[in-house]
């Protein structure tokens, strides 16, 4: 839920976090590039990050101070929140979470709007009883209401969020419900009630949970694919099949996303321990065959390998829909589809002709990368055959844009094979001085990166993306290179963050 813009400027916060002793004159990033571990990358990302004006630099104060205790929750936080400022509330919240009650009381106590102290007493009452300060918990919580007599619009909506929190964590569920069914955005008032439900039922109060999930499925706005998931957590396959439908309906009539009709509940059905067989049904009744065929790829491509049984009849199917395509851009991204899906069954001989019925080549360039990184694990003579074959259509297609950005896509690919030696050839190929300067960033290319910024200038942003792609390769060290040439603090710390949360993932 994405709460109002309630407050651009904080004061009495924490004292500012202590800089981890490993960051230096040089930021860290020398100390932390012999051993960069997700500590250190969200060390780093912390320190830049209080270096930001003071409503970003809480963020990051809050996010170390929750790392004490769990490095992967403060990162979660830290990047969930990125999108919006954080609201008195949201600090209030965090500090009493921790059971830092003297700093969550301060930082109330020097605020002067109704509406922040309204929904900050609420939001405290709600920590206060989560750790059994039961009396705490009721006389914030009156203070709160007394507050929020007056207030209107998105202030009243807020306040009732966490209010309803509070009253819940007392044991009030039906003035809890109540509070939340008068909240008027529907947006909120469906995630207060998604939460309501989702916390009593942690707490064993399983009718309570109900209710609140049935208000939830019946406002207005409803998440049906939550409300699904959440039906089927509870164990009631009745209504996880109501919501369910009533997802499929909302996708079906959703005439300007082709993408997003590839039934995500397919995925959420196959991760819950759905049926496949009554999966494959639903399928068979979609009215558009393009539609039908694609839904088909995705179940047979989230299909575990103990099913590549079923998954290849399902792709087989999807296949004979194909040749009955009339729309030739429908049957080209189809067969795409296709090359993939069975790329991932280790059917080098099915992918391969569905690939030879590719006319695009831009869509060919696609499938032979797809193709050679599947295969690679297994063969990298066949894998770098695949790519010279990808080069062949990339020099094919008539924009030397799209040949530069296919061949940077194709050094991505190379690299990820372990086929560092063909990759190193690609950059001098490449015509629009920017792209190839990223190339060679791609490529970890850093002498030459540095001799050629000095006349194409990358922009924070393309660094940025360059510093995922390593991340995600697990190259975290090439992310520090990376993030030392972003100018931007903001995107910096952003980016430190966001590896250090993938380092977390990758740690054994």
């Amino acid at each position: 839920m994405r709460t109002p813009r309630l407050l651009l400027t904080i004061g009495l916060l924490a004292a500012p976090f202590a800089v981890n002793p490993a960051l230096g004159a040089d930021d860290g990033f020398n100390a932390c590039h012999a051993k960069p571990t997700a500590q250190c990358l969200a060390d780093m990302a912390f320190a830049v990050g209080q270096t930001l004006p003071e409503q970003e630099a809480a963020r990051y104060r809050l996010a170390a101070e929750q790392s004490k205790q769990n490095l992967k929750d403060g990162l979660d936080q830290l990047l969930a929140q990125g999108g919006r400022p954080l609201s008195v509330a949201d600090h209030v919240s965090h500090y009493a979470d921790l059971g830092d009650f003297a700093k969550a009381r301060a930082l109330l106590a020097a605020q002067n709007g109704r509406a922040d102290r309204a929904q900050g007493h609420a939001a405290l009452a709600a920590s206060e009883a989560v750790h059994r300060h039961l009396r705490d918990a009721r006389d914030d919580l009156r203070k709160a209401a007394a507050l929020a007599r007056k207030l209107k619009g998105q202030d009243a909506d807020l306040y009732a969020h966490y209010a309803a929190q509070a009253q819940l964590e007392l044991g009030s569920d039906g003035p809890a419900l109540e509070t939340a069914g008068h909240i008027s955005d529907a947006s909120v008032r469906f995630q207060t009630l998604l939460a309501l439900s989702q916390r009593q039922w942690e707490l064993k109060r399983k009718d309570a949970a109900r209710a609140s999930l049935t208000a939830a499925e019946s406002s207005p706005g409803a998440d049906a694919l939550a409300v699904a998931r959440q039906w089927r957590l509870f164990g009631d396959e009745e209504g996880f099949r109501r919501a369910l439908e009533t997802a499929e309906k909302h996708l079906s009539n959703d005439q300007d996303d082709a993408a997003a009709r590839d039934l995500s509940s397919i995925a959420l059905d196959l991760k819950e321990g759905g049926d496949v067989i009554r999966i494959h049904d639903r399928i068979s009744r979609l009215p558009d065959p393009a539609w039908r065929a694609q839904s088909l790829v995705t179940l047979a491509d989230a299909m575990p390998p103990a099913q590549s049984a079923d998954a290849a009849i399902f792709l087989s199917e999807a296949a004979d829909i194909s040749t009955r395509l009339s729309n030739p851009a429908e049957k080209e991204a189809l067969e795409s589809q296709l090359v993939h899906g069975f790329a991932l069954l280790g059917d080098r001989a099915q992918a391969t002709r569905h690939l030879s019925q590719l006319k695009d080549p831009k869509r060919r360039a696609d499938a032979f990368i797809d193709l050679g990184g599947l295969l690679a694990p297994k063969d990298k003579s066949g894998a770098a055959a695949l790519f010279d074959q990808a080069k062949d259509e990339i020099q094919r297609q008539p924009e030397q844009e799209d040949q530069d950005l296919a061949l940077r896509d194709l050094i991505w690919a190379e690299r990820r094979a372990g086929l560092d030696d063909l990759a190193r050839q690609l950059p001098e190929q490449i015509v629009d001085p920017l792209h190839k300067l990223l190339a060679h960033a791609e490529l970890g290319d850093w002498p030459t990166f540095d001799k050629q910024a000095k006349t194409a200038k990358p922009s924070d942003h393309d660094l940025q993306a360059i510093a995922a792609g390593h991340a995600i390769d697990g190259r975290f060290g090439d992310v520090l290179e990376t993030v030392k040439r972003i100018g931007s603090p903001a995107l910096k710390a952003e980016t430190l963050a966001s590896a250090a949360t993938l380092a977390a993932q990758l740690a054994p």
